[in-house]
């Protein structure tokens, strides 16, 4: 992937996360988006996507040893989450954001502290999955429960929000920078809608 303005990445991975969407919802049978947060369904299926970025990221912790499928399962947990804002209606939380200030504005000492590189993987890891199913238990209407309960619009946007900022977290933590998380995405979507062509 060619050099580019920073300031323009998030913006290009969300559009491109819209056409391989578009195309996933028919192949998934899936609703119309944006989800409503409050409908029984719609929490199904979101929850079914916060569930898809956990189980990439302990893929990724099973291949820790082997950095370029590390890289691929990252990767695979970027286009499961910017996907899920995509379907809230939450994309402009993110979608404009410069993701090369986001890199740098992560302390130095918030993902080293004395710990090994392991370590700081596996809190980086931990942080995220937790954002992750903070966002899910907000989502209350269970298929058992009959009365209805309303989602907690804030909290959830702040716990997905914290999510993008903890995954961008485990790039840096793994030496990589704006650019290096850009072309990592582009090389996954690149297979993606290859696979999208070929009826995967």
């Amino acid at each position: 992937m060619s050099k580019q303005s920073n300031n323009t990445f998030l913006n290009d991975i969300f559009n491109t996360q819209w056409e391989l969407a578009l195309k996933y919802k028919d192949i998934e049978g899936m609703p119309d988006w944006p989800f409503d947060l409050d409908s029984y369904d719609h929490q199904v299926w979101i929850k079914d996507f916060l569930w898809r970025c956990t189980e990439e990221i302990a893929e990724a912790l099973d291949v820790l040893d082997n950095d370029s499928e590390f890289e691929k399962e990252l990767s695979d947990c970027m286009h499961f989450l910017v996907e899920v804002f995509i379907l809230t209606g939450m994309e402009n939380r993110v979608r404009y954001k410069d993701l090369d200030s986001m890199v740098k504005a992560i302390n130095d000492s918030q993902i080293k502290g004395g710990l090994s590189l392991y370590q700081r993987i596996n809190q980086a890891c931990l942080d995220l999955v937790v954002s992750l199913g903070m966002a899910g238990n907000c989502l209350k209407n269970k298929k058992w429960k009959k009365t209805p309960i309303a989602t907690d619009r804030v909290k959830f946007e702040s716990h997905l929000s914290k999510a993008f900022t903890q995954l961008v977290t485990i790039y840096v933590v793994t030496g990589n920078d704006a650019q290096n998380i850009y072309d990592s995405y582009y090389a996954k979507s690149k297979i993606n809608k290859k696979r999208q062509q070929d009826n995967y």
